[in-house]
């Protein structure tokens, strides 16, 4: 309704109202307010931009309020002048040069992404016989948590590096190189249906202590994945330190931070988060 929407994708049941959308993508049922800029960035679904709002270069996830006159990502503006502008070869793409490190003994890169994985798959079991019952005739192998097992969990704990003629030059555990939370309920599944998958990524976190000055690529999360604004104050205290002790129990180590569903971080969340330990 009278936005400035220039080089961007708009996903169905959204609303730009008065507002500029440049080089972005929306997903659906986003509302974008009066006088909000997003640039560069990505918006999940179901995400409402206050009045004013200025989004440059972010990633927002689902179910999200970006508050009026709230400035989230980076700003050119603001930009490090110890990092000049790119540079251009002669073949007019970026110019190959060393990476750009901070000074210190250390040589600590600083410019990295960070890729996390989020591993969970709701429980099917049944509260009182703690076992699933299958909706059809087919085998549990074609559905469910099993699928999801054979095509995403387990070929990550044994991927295949290939160079520009498809040949295999090894096979690594996606678990060692990626940060990544595995829900509880979907561990204590993997645990009891395909104790082999279970103990790679239990194997890939202590290799990856190790080789981090024992700083684990794993964290928690809270129990059941729930809607964590929605909980009352009790619930939200009994989700984290379930996630939390679940975890202990798994790796025999405290969790360095806890993954948090719907996104939509609040203080008393962090109050909650915190009251646990």
């Amino acid at each position: 309704m009278g936005g400035d929407v220039d080089n961007a994708q708009v996903g169905e049941s959204s609303l730009v109202k008065r507002a500029t959308i440049r080089n972005s993508i929306l997903g659906r049922s986003v509302w974008v307010n009066e006088g909000a800029l997003i640039e560069d960035s990505i918006v999940m679904d179901h995400t409402s931009v206050g009045k004013g709002a200025h989004l440059r270069r972010a990633i927002v996830d689902r179910f999200n309020i970006i508050p009026a006159d709230a400035e989230i990502g980076l700003r050119p503006r603001r930009r490090p002048p110890s990092l000049p502008r790119r540079r251009l070869g002669a073949g007019g793409g970026a110019a190959r040069r060393a990476p750009r490190v901070l000074p210190g003994p250390r040589r600590v890169l600083n410019r990295v992404i960070v890729i996390h994985g989020h591993f969970y798959q709701p429980p099917r079991e049944n509260p009182g016989s703690n076992r699933s019952r299958c909706r059809t005739r087919r085998p549990r192998t074609t559905t469910g948590t099993t699928r999801v097992t054979a095509e995403c969990y387990a070929p990550n704990t044994a991927a295949r590096r290939v160079d520009e003629a498809n040949k295999v030059l090894d096979i690594v555990n996606n678990f060692e190189k990626i940060s990544f939370n595995v829900g509880p309920t979907l561990f204590a599944w993997l645990a009891r249906e395909r104790p082999d998958v279970y103990a790679k990524i239990l194997e890939a976190d202590r290799a990856s202590v190790a080789a981090r000055d024992g700083h684990g690529n794993a964290i928690a999360q809270v129990y059941n994945h729930m809607i964590m604004p929605l909980a009352s104050r009790r619930d939200k205290v009994t989700q984290v330190r379930w996630g939390l002790d679940d975890f202990a129990r798994a790796s025999a180590a405290s969790p360095k931070g806890s993954g948090c569903p719907r996104r939509r971080w609040t203080t008393s969340r962090s109050r909650c988060s915190r009251r646990p330990g």
